[in-house]
């Protein structure tokens, strides 16, 4: 029962409770004190103490976000469409599907205004697909599809522009085959119009730089360094090329080929001030390793047939024979002669006369060669043996008579497997 003393307004300190109402003529428990903390709400009520309060999930909502509440809302925008439903996987690898329909593009954008403008910008280290990767090139000349870095990195370790990576890839049928770089066929670079420059399937043109005193190859714009392995198999090798051109020229709608082509070109540019001390076109070098090579050819031009004008070698300056160290003959003449170039240098320094006395004088070589021998001693004769005077010599000689070769003399030598002899072209004494 609440009772009220004094007289005048009814206040909070003049009412005194001797009979308070109880749980039980109340309908529920009485409110308990204090407030919920930020997005959370008030689950149960507790007496006279503070309420038990959760943050609602997404289940507990009812109604559509709008595109401004959602941070995703232009790449989610097709979850309305049937069959283009762009969602971001639950998964851990938080895979994106563009759709749950079969045959669906997915389309990134970098913004909605228009394609020429903006990136798409992915920060991974890695980006790998299992499929191809295709660029779209039309109405958008002068421009390359792959562009690495801004132009202002600086390189402090190995940097691979492209790269296969390390492992084995086991080529197990007949199909099997890996095209690094291919351009089929099935290509046609239909020229309307005549162009300025060539089309380059590869190009290598950087200006490389020495900003300190260095000796070392800097620059392979084309390295071909494949290691053929017989793996418990024989390996018949045919004729694999490192650098292979094999253009075919076709005739459409009585069209016209004039002017020539070059399989192979090269050509320096040398600026003003500056002296390159050498340039070589083609070096070929000598093959290295434990193993053995039973033939070596630096050059092979085959019989030429197809022209009416077939020449295996043109050339408009001069033909230089390198000769390598001197052969010296040995005291007595007891010497074999190695025909290793085409223009050899003897001399004989122990003085005086001396027949070369070895058989053969010249071992057997390649059918065609030929040897251009030079006396290059100061004073001494040096006298090679004919065959028909001297029978294992392996030479045969103006006349079928020794070849007394003072200095300055020379015996020109062609090899004959069919005679199994080296034949004199020609001798002369200077």
């Amino acid at each position: 029962m609440l009772t009220f003393s004094g007289t005048g307004t009814i206040t909070a300190s003049n009412l005194t409770c001797t009979a308070c109402v109880n749980d039980a003529e109340l309908a529920s428990d009485y409110s308990g004190v204090g407030a919920c903390t930020a997005n959370k709400f008030v689950t149960t009520l507790t007496r006279n103490a503070v309420p038990t309060c959760t943050q609602p999930n997404f289940t507990d909502l009812a109604g559509t976000a709008t595109a401004a509440q959602t941070p995703l809302a232009t790449l989610l925008a097709g979850r309305s469409g049937t069959g283009n439903d762009t969602t971001l996987s639950t998964s851990a690898d938080g895979t994106l599907y563009g759709s749950t329909t079969t045959a669906m593009d997915l389309i990134l954008r970098a913004n909605s205004a228009d394609t020429t403008t903006g990136e798409v910008l992915v920060t991974a280290p890695q980006i790998r697909t299992p499929g191809f990767l295709m660029f779209d090139p039309d109405a958008t000349t002068g421009r390359s599809f792959i562009q690495y870095f801004d132009g202002t990195e600086t390189f402090s370790g190995a940097m691979l522009l492209n790269e296969l990576l390390g492992g084995t890839y086991t080529m197990n049928n007949a199909n099997s085959t890996m095209g690094a770089f291919s351009a089929a066929s099935s290509v046609v670079l239909d020229w309307t119009a005549a162009p300025t420059f060539a089309s380059s399937f590869f190009f290598a043109g950087p200006k490389v730089r020495a900003s300190t005193a260095i000796s070392s190859r800097l620059f392979r714009p084309f390295l071909a360094a494949p290691t053929f392995d017989a793996n418990a198999a024989t390996l018949t090798l045919t004729d694999n090329g490192m650098f292979e051109a094999t253009p075919t020229y076709t005739i459409t709608s009585a069209g016209v080929i004039a002017g020539s082509q070059r399989g192979f070109y090269t050509q320096a540019t040398v600026g003003t001030g500056a002296t390159l001390p050498t340039w070589r076109g083609f070096v070929f070098d000598d093959a290295t390793g434990a193993g053995a090579v039973t033939t070596q050819v630096a050059i092979d031009i085959a019989a030429l047939s197809k022209a009416s004008s077939n020449m295996g070698i043109r050339n408009a300056d001069t033909t230089v024979f390198s000769s390598g160290a001197t052969q010296s003959i040995a005291s007595g003449g007891a010497t074999t002669i190695a025909c290793s170039a085409t223009f050899i240098e003897i001399d004989y320094p122990t003085g005086g006369a001396v027949t070369v006395s070895n058989n053969p004088t010249i071992p057997d070589s390649n059918d065609g060669q030929i040897c251009l021998i030079m006396n290059v001693d100061s004073a001494d004769t040096i006298t090679l043996r004919d065959e028909a005077v001297s029978a294992g010599s392996n030479l045969r000689l103006p006349s079928h008579v020794n070849y007394a070769m003072a200095p300055r003399d020379t015996m020109t030598l062609m090899y004959s497997s069919a005679l199994s002899d080296w034949i004199a072209l020609a001798s002369s004494h200077n």
